[in-house]
């Protein structure tokens, strides 16, 4: 009688050491070893050194195939007699029934084979031979031959006869069974060596970034500690703002009463100016020599504002404007005399006399009167460039409207708008150094000016902040960045737009 062997499938011991190798190399361990000499090591030489290069955990290693469903449901029982305890169980309901295994089925089918009541034959016959087993249809191949020698093999006496047969036979697989699962366990001690060893070099690697991380933990620490002193630093120093701001109001209250004491018919320097103030009228000389010497003292000396001016030649370059540029409220002449001397020709308007003889003393080509005037009295698209610095924040809103729609008419298609005034994002100049000026309104916010000269026709309009203060002990610091803006940020801000 043919006696059907159901032992362990065969162990390729070179095929193992492959798989053991790929596994641990996929963890960065560097073997450098032949399957002889890892052989070798299994059988208790001392094993050859590695180097552990630490990496992310891997999945785990499998030494047998995963298992796969065949399409047409026939298996031959070596397909799953390879497997063992739970992955047995597991791949034989996947195959058989078609499912993973219930929890009650799961537990009963491994406590069965754990306490050999029952072996791998008698799980797969019980669930080929089931209601859902039949159902399906599914056909193991090999089965019922030891099936039918195990059920012989349990009749009193003759089972008895058979089992010995039986054993006989197998005798000598057994034995190469025997020799090749001596052989996976070396193998898999020699994995284990190699995977605790790994484990304990990345645990000894984590240990020191937990290090790392409590020291950073302490300078984290220590520099929150300095932001809040710098932030009660900065605290203080609104406080001082915040005085310097109401004294000086109070020195601007009595200067303006001082004016109108010795000066009744002088407009207010405090007052609001209307509308129509920017129009043509009579003004009194001693106000224009006072203001022309507050610029002196406060707008710094012309070599400083010739440095900063410089900031808008490029623009005439890019647009190839080189004649026909207007200036608004020239003042004493600084950027007039810096177009005079990079060739281009600029014409100013200024209504304050002694700023006036300031220009022509340097012979520049300046007129008298006030600028809406001026503007109005030119023809349409006359102008090449209309230039406006630190003008528009001393007149009300309803005047800008005017002046910059008549800026727009009297510039030729594709002429530049250039304007610059003190940027109240600022809040040091917003809230103080502003208000030093007394003939200055209001603040223009930057976002505002832009919209209404998008709303007015211009377009390719640039916002571009300038002057930013020095020494901040904000910068750089991304958390106090919004302390930095408010007290370091630029002083001023330009606008640069064409006429569509």
């Amino acid at each position: 009688m043919q006696i059907h062997e159901i032992n362990y499938p065969e162990i390729d011991v070179d095929q193992l050491m492959a798989k053991i190798r790929e596994a641990v190399e996929r963890r960065g361990v560097d073997l450098s070893l032949t399957s002889q000499s890892f052989v070798s090591s299994v059988a208790g030489t001392e094993m050859a050194h590695s180097t552990l290069l630490l990496d992310l955990p891997n999945p785990p290693l499998s030494l047998l195939p995963e298992f796969q469903a065949s399409a047409d449901g026939k298996y031959h029982i070596k397909d799953l007699l390879k497997y063992h305890d739970c992955d047995f169980v597991q791949h034989a309901y996947q195959a058989i029934l078609k499912r993973e295994p219930d929890e009650r089925g799961y537990r009963h089918n491994i406590e069965m084979l754990r306490s050999a009541h029952l072996n791998k034959i008698d799980v797969l016959a019980s669930l080929c031979f089931s209601a859902e087993g039949q159902k399906h249809g599914v056909k193991i191949e090999g089965l019922r031959t030891p099936l039918l020698i195990q059920r012989l093999g349990r009749i009193p006496l003759l089972g008895y006869f058979v089992r010995l047969a039986v054993a006989l036979a197998r005798l000598p697989g057994s034995i190469r069974s025997q020799d090749q699962s001596n052989a996976h366990l070396h193998a898999v001690n020699g994995y284990l060596n190699q995977t605790s060893a790994w484990v304990a070099q990345y645990m000894q690697k984590h240990a020191s970034a937990l290090e790392e991380l409590i020291e950073r933990d302490g300078e984290i620490r220590e520099e929150l500690r300095q932001g809040e002193a710098s932030t009660l630093l900065s605290s203080e120093r609104v406080k001082q703002l915040s005085q310097i701001l109401q004294q000086t109001r109070k020195e601007l209250i009595q200067q303006d009463a001082y004016l109108k004491s010795i000066a009744p018919g002088t407009t207010s320097l405090t007052s609001s100016t209307e509308p129509s103030s920017i129009q043509a009228r009579e003004r009194h000389e001693l106000s224009d020599r006072i203001y022309a010497a507050f610029e002196d003292q406060f707008r710094g000396d012309s070599k400083e504002l010739r440095e900063r001016l410089k900031y808008y030649l490029p623009f005439f370059r890019e647009a190839d404007k080189t004649t026909d540029i207007l200036d608004l409220g020239c003042g004493k002449g600084d950027w007039l005399d810096l177009l005079r001397d990079e060739g281009l020709q600029a014409r100013g308007v200024e209504i304050n006399t002694v700023l006036l003889n300031a220009c022509r003393e340097r012979q520049l080509d300046v007129v008298e009167g006030d600028m809406l005037d001026y503007l109005h009295g030119l023809p349409d698209s006359c102008t090449n460039v209309v230039t406006a610095f630190h003008l528009i924040e001393h007149i009300p809103f309803e005047s800008m409207l005017e002046l910059l729609n008549e800026v727009r008419r009297v510039l030729r298609p594709g002429g530049l708008i250039m304007l610059e005034t003190p940027s109240p994002e600022n809040l040091v100049v917003a809230a103080c150094n502003f208000y030093s000026d007394p003939t200055h309104h209001k603040p223009v916010y930057p976002h505002t000016l832009t919209f209404v000269l998008k709303n007015l026709g211009f377009t390719d309009v640039r916002l571009q902040f300038l002057h930013p203060v020095e020494g901040s002990p904000f910068a750089g610091d991304d958390r106090l960045e919004p302390l930095h803006t408010w007290f370091y940020g630029p002083r001023d801000y330009a606008v640069v737009a064409t006429k569509g």
